[in-house]
């Protein structure tokens, strides 16, 4: 029959037996951890950021074709939710990432990336405004307005964040999953857009020249195909040799479609993304990869 003593020790003791499981468990996390750090995973994961929101079956295809390729060792997954495939960039995490410049840049710089290829044409953005909104012509107009722009850390964000800055305007920044979207919605509260050049040709010409530009940044290279530099290089070599045949290529153009004006692929050098691309995370992500 149990005594008060052990009626009195039975929480204790089950705290003990609590932690001692939870240690464990925790060991073989981190020995699994290791293990894939290790390279001993098979499983690469290859980041497409938007992949979902242009065609929701566009990764199974992707996925699909890969494979018809001989390249087993990759997983295609959807990187619209934005947190965690930056901080995969940021902290040099392994998997292969289509990353915009300045990401890209981090990654080749602060955790030696492998660029595997860079999307053919550059990239800029244009602070955008509609023409029949008297009362905003210039950036300092846009003082207590709302600017949207899309989510996350993106190259278009971090320039609009920098500008208003520089500039001390009080703007509230909306997110939208798709400006180009939003700039066609007549009830719109936005004042101005975040958009990149190539987008906003299109669609002002759509749209008869509706939007006057108030400001654009300077020219950035484009996107990039990224690799950890524990990606075993024969995954690697496979990879670069898929993204060029038929079969994936043909799935990925409409989707690059929508970023560039051409769709080929590029040879790419570590030193085509400096560290001057990447300057504009510093702000966000400082002078090390730390997570914060």
């Amino acid at each position: 029959m149990p005594t008060n003593r052990d009626r009195a020790l039975k929480p204790y003791f089950s705290y003990i037996n609590f932690a001692t499981a939870l240690g464990c468990a925790m060991l073989v996390s981190n020995a699994n951890n290791a293990h894939a750090k290790a390279g001993n995973d098979d499983t690469v994961i290859l980041y497409i950021p938007f992949l979902s929101s242009s065609n929701p079956t566009l990764q199974t295809k992707l996925n699909d074709a890969f494979r018809e390729q001989g390249v087993t060792e990759v997983v295609v997954q959807n990187a619209d939710f934005w947190h965690p495939y930056q901080q995969g960039l940021r902290q040099g995490r392994i998997g292969i990432y289509f990353a915009q410049p300045h990401f890209a840049a981090w990654a080749i710089n602060k955790h030696n990336f492998i660029p595997l290829y860079k999307l053919h044409g550059t990239l800029k953005y244009v602070l955008a405004s509609r023409r029949a909104k008297t009362s905003v012509f210039e950036v300092s107009d846009l003082n207590g307005k709302v600017v949207c722009r899309e989510p996350g850390l993106n190259l278009g964000t971090a320039w609009l964040n920098r500008l208003l800055g520089r500039r001390q305007l009080n703007a509230l920044t909306n997110e939208y999953p798709s400006i180009p979207q939003e700039m066609q919605n007549a009830d719109s509260s936005c004042s101005a857009f975040v958009i990149d050049d190539f987008s906003y040709e299109q669609l002002n010409q759509k749209l008869s020249n509706e939007f006057i530009r108030l400001k654009q940044s300077v020219i950035f290279k484009h996107y990039a195909f990224v690799a950890h530099p524990e990606v075993d290089t024969k995954v690697i070599v496979k990879v670069k040799k898929a993204l060029k045949s038929s079969a994936v290529s043909s799935l990925l153009n409409p989707y690059l479609a929508k970023l560039s004006k051409w769709q080929n692929l590029l040879p790419v050098q570590p030193n085509d993304y400096s560290q001057q691309d990447f300057m504009l995370l510093n702000t966000y992500w400082g002078n090390d990869s730390d997570l914060r």
